[in-house]
């Protein structure tokens, strides 16, 4: 998984403005730590190239139903626990 500062060179408030769910990106490996954890960049993997991410347009979300998005997204994050 590659960290949010990792995704772009501007600011990346919301990672859905730049990617989507199990879309396939090159990747640069930072390092390895000791516990196991790989450290990975989409930036540095493209910036001597034409393939920086750019913000995507996205339709407006939506309030669901049963509530508002926040505390819908929260519900999500938060599966093992009850909202």
């Amino acid at each position: 998984m590659v960290h949010i500062s990792e995704i772009a060179n501007s600011f990346v408030k919301d990672v859905k403005d730049y990617l989507t769910e199990n879309q396939e990106v090159k990747v640069k490996v930072l390092n390895i730590g000791e516990d196991g954890k790989i450290g990975l960049s989409i930036k540095k993997a493209t910036e001597n190239t034409e393939e920086t991410l750019k913000p995507a347009k996205r339709q407006e979300r939506r309030p669901n139903a049963s509530g508002s998005l926040r505390k819908s997204l929260l519900c999500r994050s938060l599966a093992l626990r009850k909202c």
